[in-house]
């Protein structure tokens, strides 16, 4: 089984060598039992621990999953702010990370009809003002995300093409 995870490593403890994720010993949470590096050992405490992992699963064009990070978002979206955003292109979600108080993580999934819209997420971006932008690989459209009017509360977010309004999306420049 593969799976796709999301690691952390606070600034402070980015001096020397790094961390240890055990990439080749295992997969996300999972040990690797085909070809694993002989150490350390699956599950050893000298591994630095996933944050955040999940399994990938098949879609009609055979991509099963692919990660891309974000930010933490500080900007002008209330209902984003300090939440760690990413999303997965082969599986066709946007997702949030805040730490939950005690340890742990909660996971919210943005609103489901944004992916279609998005064809192929494979960027995020920030501007100078801390607002957040979302790449399409398949069109070459970057979206802005706008908080929805309804559901400031619940921290979702819609997508707004940068280069006009949701409803006129216009390709960007390319070189």
């Amino acid at each position: 089984m593969t799976r796709e995870e999301v690691d952390f490593v606070a600034e402070e403890d980015l001096a020397g060598a790094g961390p240890n994720f055990g990439w080749d010993v295992e997969e996300g949470s999972v040990c690797n039992s085909t070809n694993p590096a002989p150490s350390p050992a699956c599950g050893s405490p000298t591994l630095t621990p996933l944050a955040y992992g999940y399994a990938h699963v098949a879609n009609p064009s055979g991509c099963t999953g692919s990660v891309i990070g974000g930010f933490v978002h500080r900007g002008p979206v209330v209902a984003l702010r300090g939440k760690y955003l990413f999303g997965d292109p082969c599986q066709g979600f946007l997702r949030t990370l805040t730490p939950d108080g005690v340890g742990g993580l909660l996971v919210e999934e943005l609103s489901p009809g944004l992916m279609p819209q998005i064809g192929r997420l494979s960027s995020f971006g920030e501007d100078g003002s801390g607002r957040r932008y979302a790449a399409d690989y398949a069109n070459g459209d970057v979206y802005r995300l706008v908080p929805e009017p309804d559901a400031w509360a619940s921290g979702l977010a819609a997508l707004d093409a940068l280069f006009g309004s949701a409803r006129t999306r216009r390709r960007a420049a390319r070189r």
